[in-house]
């Protein structure tokens, strides 16, 4: 039986592997990376598209590649590490836990998602 919480060193070992991947392999050019459902079926792209170019791009220091894929997660993704962060010490430091799970912060960052989708396929980005 494993210990408590050994799922945790699986969970590290899955994104280690992901990070590996993503950074050998680039997603715009290798065949085995899944395409948005949503671009193929409707040509708009959903707010997430890119995000597999924009992770390979910051494995490779490449911002400005990274930007141009995917502005709003390249700017989210710090925040989105220290909502990650903040549920990881929730118990020694519950504020920033608290802050990323308040129901006006989520809304905020719904809001945010939405205007990015909406936005970026008006304005073609």
């Amino acid at each position: 039986m494993a210990t408590k919480g050994a799922y945790r060193y699986w969970i590290v070992a899955a994104a280690l592997i992901a990070v590996a991947i993503y950074a050998i392999f680039d997603p715009a050019t290798s065949g085995f990376f899944p395409q948005c459902p949503l671009l193929k079926l409707t040509g708009f792209k959903c707010a997430g598209c890119g995000s597999q170019r924009v992770i390979h791009a910051l494995l490779h220091g490449d911002v400005r590649a990274a930007m141009g894929y995917n502005a709003f997660l390249t700017v989210m993704l710090p925040v989105l590490g220290v909502a990650l962060l903040g549920g990881a010490i929730r118990r020694k430091h519950p504020a920033i836990n608290n802050f990323f799970t308040h129901p006006a912060t989520i809304v905020v960052l719904l809001v945010l998602v939405i205007a990015w989708w909406v936005g970026r396929n008006l304005a073609g980005l």
